[in-house]
């Protein structure tokens, strides 16, 4: 449909500009590190694989991303991680996590060789070392929400099969049974967005581990939640920092960059494509005071934080 705008514009006596959400994730894939499957030899070492941050450093480094971009987002979006502007202290030049967003599946072969995957079947599939079985990770994702999470994610699937010899499959279901799949702890990986980071405490539901369910670890999540529990590892430095940031709101700028930056160094989620905007604004030319950018956001309702009550039209209506 842009093309089509974009061609008749000024025919149309209109303009248009892109609303993005900054810093937000398109389609992200969140791996659940709480998964644990039906407790069998095979389940329980996958699982250990996708707890694993050389693992899913190793996915990440596997995806074309500008492919996704241009192939779904009309080239709209970036390719840049959660942490793009954030600099990284201990690699000069580079922002936190910006390595693992950038295509390169020679260091991630070497790195699933490192961890223990270096033997593989006939088809170039990678088998786990203790039970030598494929491994396989399975993508959940909802059908006709927001984004084509089944042709994306298909997508992703191939990119990995061909770079990483790391087998998948797909998971498509309609909306509320992915939902429930997902708070159950039923699924290895799901594919869903982020809003803002700006929003990553007040809303900790897509990069927290917090209040129960979520996507990155939902056992942790649910058992912070009921029991206040605070999880081992980088998840309960998470939950801490968060906890922090809600009882003292000296903290909430500090904790929010040290949370959004554990995201980063630990790889979950995998982002794809950033800041493609969330809405394409049509608008005539005479309508004037329109704010340009305007940054989307939920929080603020846009446009309700354009303050639609300002603008107003030049010459009438035409």
């Amino acid at each position: 449909k842009l093309p089509v705008f974009t061609e008749n514009s000024d025919k149309g006596n209109y303009r248009i500009q892109f609303w993005r959400q900054p810093e937000s994730g398109i389609a992200n894939l969140y791996i659940n590190e709480s998964w644990v499957g039906d407790g069998g030899d095979v389940d329980t070492e996958t699982a250990s694989f996708l707890q694993n941050k050389d693992f899913r450093a190793a996915l990440s480094m596997g995806i074309e991303r500008d492919e996704i971009n241009e192939v779904f987002f009309l080239g709209l979006g970036e390719v840049g991680g959660l942490c793009a502007g954030w600099d990284d202290p201990n690699d000069p030049g580079h922002y936190i996590g910006e390595h693992y967003v950038e295509f390169n599946p020679d260091e991630a072969n070497e790195l699933l060789d490192s961890i223990g995957l270096d033997q593989k079947d006939s088809d170039g599939m990678r088998l786990m070392p203790g039970t030598g079985e494929k491994i396989v990770v399975t993508h959940s994702v909802a059908v006709a929400a927001f984004e084509d999470y089944e042709g994306i994610d298909s997508m992703v699937i191939e990119m990995w099969k061909k770079h990483l010899g790391i087998d998948g499959k797909l998971d498509a279901q309609e909306r509320s049974l992915w939902s429930s799949r997902r708070d159950n702890n039923e699924t290895h990986l799901n594919s869903w967005e982020s809003s803002g980071r700006a929003g990553a405490i007040i809303t900790p539901n897509h990069l927290g581990v917090v209040g129960g369910g979520g996507f990155i670890a939902v056992g942790a999540s649910n058992d912070h939640r009921d029991n206040g529990t605070i999880a081992d590892g980088w998840i309960g430095e998470w939950q801490e920092l968060y906890e922090e940031a809600k009882s003292d709101g000296s903290k909430y700028a500090e904790n929010l960059q040290k949370v959004v930056e554990l995201n980063c160094n630990n790889v979950n989620p995998i982002t794809t494509v950033m800041n493609k905007p969330t809405y394409t604004a049509i608008i005539k030319k005479n309508v004037r005071n329109v704010p340009n950018p305007l940054p989307f956001s939920y929080h603020a309702q846009t446009s309700g934080n354009g303050f639609p009550e300002t603008w107003w039209l030049e010459g009438g209506n035409q």
